[in-house]
């Protein structure tokens, strides 16, 4: 048996000549041995290439299903969306507030600025309102 094996792994690597009949090229590899041989050769042959089929269509058929849908990305891409319009908003109003109140305590440590260069140039400090402006 593994001398058969042999001969067929000869055989499957060989490329086959155009014009050549599969007994042809079996005589000639197996050097005009029985005909028994040449059938377990072919036999051989043929289910390694149904392997070699088999598997091929799995790697393909496994390739096909490794993505998304439209319908699973267009889901995530209105998710983001909505998302979005609810954050943006809040982002935008956070960022005026907080522009507001650092110029706020900006104006008052100018007032306590001037308040501190009065007191020590002797004069008399301006008064200010303690309220902010509105």
């Amino acid at each position: 048996m593994k001398e058969t094996e042999g001969v067929a792994q000869v055989f499957m690597n060989r490329p086959k000549p155009t014009g050549v009949s599969t007994v042809e090229l079996i005589e000639a590899v197996c050097g005009r041995q029985s005909v028994n041989i040449a059938v377990i050769i072919i036999t051989v042959c043929r289910r390694v290439h149904a392997a070699e089929r088999k598997h091929t269509m799995k790697t393909t058929k496994s390739l096909h299903g490794a993505g998304f849908t439209l319908v699973e990305i267009m889901i995530v891409v209105a998710i983001i969306g909505l998302l979005a319009a609810i954050a943006i908003p809040n982002f935008v109003n956070a960022r005026e507030n907080a522009q507001a109140k650092a110029c706020i305590n900006n104006l008052a440590k100018l007032d306590a600025a001037a308040s501190q260069f009065a007191l020590e140039q002797g004069k008399k400090p301006a008064t200010t309102s303690t309220s902010p402006p509105t």
